[in-house]
């Protein structure tokens, strides 16, 4: 099976490289670094993967502060191969795993924190995705709010089943999604209250030149 992230980078390359000589910025968003790989979240870089990621860019590129690159781009002096590194939503693994390799390789990077779920708090996919992983049994049976009934004996399933949700209720009014979410999450128990970062790990990453 191939390894989707770096699949993704692999893909990515050739459109990196059309930057050289241009006035091109390329803005690589990522939202989290895992420690190990996470059947739920496939997508997610591991530490490794993002270090050979970080290692790559410092060889090849010119890593850029958003600010300093949107500053030059304005005045016409972009670098070829201009490249940015930023972060959505700021989750606490910006701060505890991809920060060390950050300054490991003296790669600025950006993180745009979502600041109503700081110390504590869980944006409503993650609270989806974390009950999933968690249900109990074999089988989803949400038809008594119209989301359906899904089998989700293996990994694979859970994490198709849970994606497949989100799809499906992501647009819906606020008030409305968050009823759904509620009422999948009343029935499991355990999910995890430090996914988001705390005051002090977003005051790591700012000493850490990190732009917040």
């Amino acid at each position: 099976m191939k390894n989707p992230v770096l699949q993704l980078m692999a893909n990515t390359l050739p459109y990196l490289l059309l930057t050289q000589g241009k006035q091109r910025l390329s803005i690589l968003i990522f939202h989290r670094v895992l420690a190990q790989r996470d059947f739920m979240r496939p997508n997610e870089p591991t530490t490794g993967e993002f270090e050979w990621m970080m290692r790559m860019l410092r060889d090849n590129f010119n890593p850029l502060s958003l600010v300093d690159a949107l500053e030059k781009l304005q005045s016409g002096t972009l670098p070829g191969r201009a490249v940015c590194v930023t972060f959505d939503d700021g989750y606490a693994d910006n701060e505890q795993y991809a920060l060390p390799v950050l300054k490991k390789y003296g790669i600025p990077a950006t993180v745009f924190v979502s600041t109503g779920f700081l110390n504590g708090g869980r944006m409503w996919n993650d609270s989806l995705i974390e009950a999933v992983r968690r249900w109990n049994g074999a089988v989803l049976d949400l038809q008594d709010i119209n989301l359906g009934c899904y089998s989700i004996e293996t990994e694979s399933q859970r994490e198709q089943v849970a994606q497949g949700l989100l799809r499906e209720i992501k647009h819906l009014p606020l008030e409305e999604r968050s009823e759904l979410v509620n009422h999948v999450v009343s029935q499991v128990e355990g999910l995890p209250g430090d996914l988001m970062m705390t005051d002090a790990q977003i005051q790591s990453l700012s000493r850490g030149g990190v732009a917040i």
